[in-house]
């Protein structure tokens, strides 16, 4: 899927005696998860406090880690730092994705982003005194929630959508041009017919006409065949006296 799923980050608390890091001293200053009701969230939370419990020595400022969960669930980014460049403070960012999240987004430029956030909202002495559910963690929750915005979104999933989206209206594009020139061409075959009916009906009528004049003629010439007759008849009577 390519999410993110928790984002957290945590404060290394040293013995101030010998400057070592005490173990179940540290804190989680400020969290948040991409979903409220999520059972895993627990344990995300049990992950982080485990790496803060044993292995904050191994932490080095500015090296990122990944670990992978087991049964390959989820993978949790480290990103160590220290507190205005105090050796004495430092802080891990934690994000907790998908295994294949960086097929989807850049998890440097998530705990790049985490991190700027994180600084720019709270000041350098309130992160040193910060507390689990103190008012760190309430002045990060905006930034927090619109990372898990911007990086809870697939992506991938989202492009490949928009592809198929476009393929298919493509696809409708062409089907209808080819159902235009279907009937382009029924039309065309519609004009051919008209073409040869108005022909065939200029033919008949050109028939009719000659039809009709030559019954015209035989009419004139045979009335006047009679007519001549006739004359013929009453001249030779009119002799005949």
């Amino acid at each position: 899927m390519g999410l993110v799923k928790f984002l957290a980050v945590g404060r290394l608390v040293r013995n101030p005696k010998d400057g070592l890091f005490s173990k179940d001293k540290h804190q989680v200053v400020a969290s948040i998860a991409a979903e409220k009701e999520n059972p895993q969230n627990k344990t995300y939370s049990t992950h982080l406090t485990q790496i803060m419990n044993n292995g904050a020595e191994k932490l080095k400022p500015n090296r990122r880690v990944r670990l992978t969960s087991d049964g390959n669930q989820y993978d949790l980014h480290v990103l160590a730092d220290l507190v205005d460049n105090n050796p004495s403070d430092m802080i891990v960012f934690f994000a907790v994705t998908d295994v294949d999240f960086g097929k989807a987004h850049s998890v440097s430029s998530l705990l790049e982003e985490f991190k700027m956030n994180f600084y720019t909202t709270n000041d350098a002495e309130a992160i040193r005194q910060a507390k689990t559910g103190g008012q760190v963690h309430k002045n990060s929750q905006d930034f927090l929630q619109i990372l898990i915005n911007k990086f809870g979104e697939d992506r991938l999933a989202q492009v490949n959508q928009v592809t198929q989206e476009i393929t298919h209206q493509m696809t409708q594009n062409v089907n209808d041009l080819l159902v235009s020139v279907d009937n382009m061409d029924g039309i065309d075959s519609t004009a051919q017919a008209v073409e040869i009916q108005a022909a065939n009906l200029h033919h008949n009528a050109h028939s009719v006409r000659n039809s009709e004049r030559c019954q015209y003629y035989k009419k004139t010439w045979f009335i006047a065949l009679i007519v001549v007759v006739i004359i013929v008849i009453i001249v030779s009577a009119v002799a005949a006296k």
